[in-house]
C-alpha cells in the first residue's frame, strides 16, 4: 500500500548497532540497556519475547556516540552467536536461551579497545566461529570451536578492523 506495508509489532529497544536477525520464525536482538548486553528471542509473527539473555558490560564509547554492541549475532542450526563491544563472544541455544559457552576475548588474547570496541559479527563456518579478535600473539583472526568455544587456530597479527570475516570458495 501507499503507507507501506502493515506494522504487525513494535518493541523499543537500547542502544547499539546491531542489525536484528531472522531465522525460524524468531527475531534475535541484540542491544544495550543501562549495564548489560541483552539477546532478546521474539516470536516473528508476534513480538511477542520469547527469552532474553544478559550479561554486564562496563564498555564506554570514548566518543559518545553508542555504548551498545556493534556486531549483528549469527544464527546456525539451533545456537545464536553474539559479540559483544568488549570483545565477550557467546554462544546461546536458540530454543531456550541459556548460554551454552563465552570467551572473554579481550583477557584471553590482550586486544585493544579500538576506535569504536569490537565490532566484529561471527561467522560460522566448517564447524567454526571465526572473529576479527585484533589480539596480540597472532590472534588477529581467531576461530573457536562452534560446539565448545574451544580455540582451533589463530592468525595475523592485524589489529581489529570494522569489518567481519566472510567465506569465499576461490578457483
Amino acid at each position: 500500500p501507499k503507507d507501506g506495508p502493515p506494522t504487525l509489532w513494535r518493541k523499543k529497544i537500547g542502544a547499539g548497532f546491531a542489525g536484528p536477525v531472522v531465522s525460524g520464525g524468531r527475531v534475535i536482538l541484540f542491544h544495550r540497556l543501562a549495564h548489560p548486553e541483552i539477546v532478546d528471542c521474539l516470536d516473528a509473527g508476534t513480538g511477542r519475547e520469547q527469552w532474553q539473555g544478559a550479561y554486564p558490560t562496563g564498555y564506554r564509547d570514548d566518543f559518545g556516540f553508542d555504548d551498545g554492541p556493534r556486531g549483528t549475532p549469527t544464527i546456525v542450526s539451533n545456537r545464536v552467536y553474539t559479540y559483544g563491544a568488549e570483545g565477550l563472544l557467546s554462544c546461546w541455544d536458540a530454543g531456550d536461551g541459556h548460554k551454552v559457552w563465552s570467551i572473554d576475548t579481550k583477557s584471553q588474547f590482550h586486544q585493544p579497545k579500538g576506535f569504536f570496541g569490537m565490532a566484529c559479527s561471527p561467522l560460522v563456518e566448517g564447524g567454526l566461529v571465526v572473529v576479527n579478535v585484533g589480539g596480540k600473539d597472532t590472534a588477529g583472526l581467531v576461530a573457536f570451536d562452534q560446539t565448545t568455544g574451544k580455540v582451533r587456530w589463530k592468525a595475523t597479527k592485524d589489529e581489529a578492523s570494522y569489518a567481519s570475516p566472510v567465506a569465499a570458495t576461490l578457483s
